[in-house]
C-alpha cells in the first residue's frame, strides 16, 4: 500500500487549487492520508516479531504459534532456545520461514500434531518441522506464492531447504541454515 498512498500524496501536493475551500479538502484529504500512514505502520510493527536480538527469533516464533494455534485442537511439540550471533535481518528470514510454515499447515494441513525440532550443529542451525496433516504434491515447478515465499528466504540465508510430502502422509521441512554469512 506505500507507494500507492505516496503517489497519492504526491499527486494531492501537485494540486494547486485557485478556491479556498478547495484547499481546504486538499489539506483534509491530507491530514486523513497521513493517518492512513501511520495507521498501516503501526500495524505493521504489531504484525511483526517482537524481536529483541536476532537471537531470539525461536521465542518470537514460539509466541506467534501458541497465538495462531490458541484455538484449534492441535498438540504442538518446540523447545526454543536463543541462537547465538544470528543477525536480527537474518532472524527475521528464518522468522518468516517458520511463520508460512505454520500458517500453510494451520490453514492446509488438518493436522492433530506439529513439532518444531530446532538444533545447533557444526556453525548451522538445523530446523525441523513435522505435521501429520493432509500433505500435499509438491512439485518445484508448481509452488504457491508461500513455498516460493520460503524458498526465495532460504536462498538468502544459503540454506538448504528439503520438503518432504505426499498427499494423506504429513509434511516435513527441513532447513540447514549456515549462523556465519557467506
Amino acid at each position: 500500500f506505500g507507494p500507492i498512498l505516496s503517489a497519492v500524496k504526491f499527486q494531492l501536493e501537485c494540486i494547486e487549487p485557485a478556491e479556498p475551500h478547495k484547499k481546504e479538502l486538499i489539506s483534509k484529504a491530507m491530514t486523513n492520508l497521513e493517518t492512513v500512514f501511520n495507521r498501516i505502520r503501526d500495524l505493521a510493527r504489531e504484525l511483526g516479531p517482537r524481536l529483541s536480538g536476532g537471537g531470539e527469533v525461536l521465542f518470537a516464533v514460539e509466541r506467534f504459534l501458541r497465538k495462531i494455534t490458541a484455538p484449534i485442537p492441535l498438540t504442538v511439540g518446540f523447545k526454543p532456545f536463543h541462537v547465538p550471533g544470528l543477525s536480527e535481518e537474518r532472524a527475521l528470514h528464518i522468522y518468516r520461514i517458520l511463520q508460512e510454515i505454520i500458517h500453510n499447515m494451520v490453514k492446509h494441513a488438518r493436522a492433530e500434531q506439529f513439532l518444531i525440532n530446532a538444533t545447533l550443529r557444526d556453525r548451522h542451525l538445523q530446523i525441523c518441522t513435522l505435521d501429520d496433516g493432509n500433505g500435499f504434491k509438491h512439485e518445484k515447478n508448481r509452488e504457491g506464492i508461500g513455498l516460493e515465499n520460503i524458498s526465495i528466504r532460504a536462498e538468502l540465508l544459503h540454506a538448504s531447504l528439503e520438503i518432504r510430502t505426499e498427499p494423506g502422509e504429513g509434511t516435513m521441512y527441513i532447513i540447514q541454515i549456515p549462523l556465519e554469512e557467506t
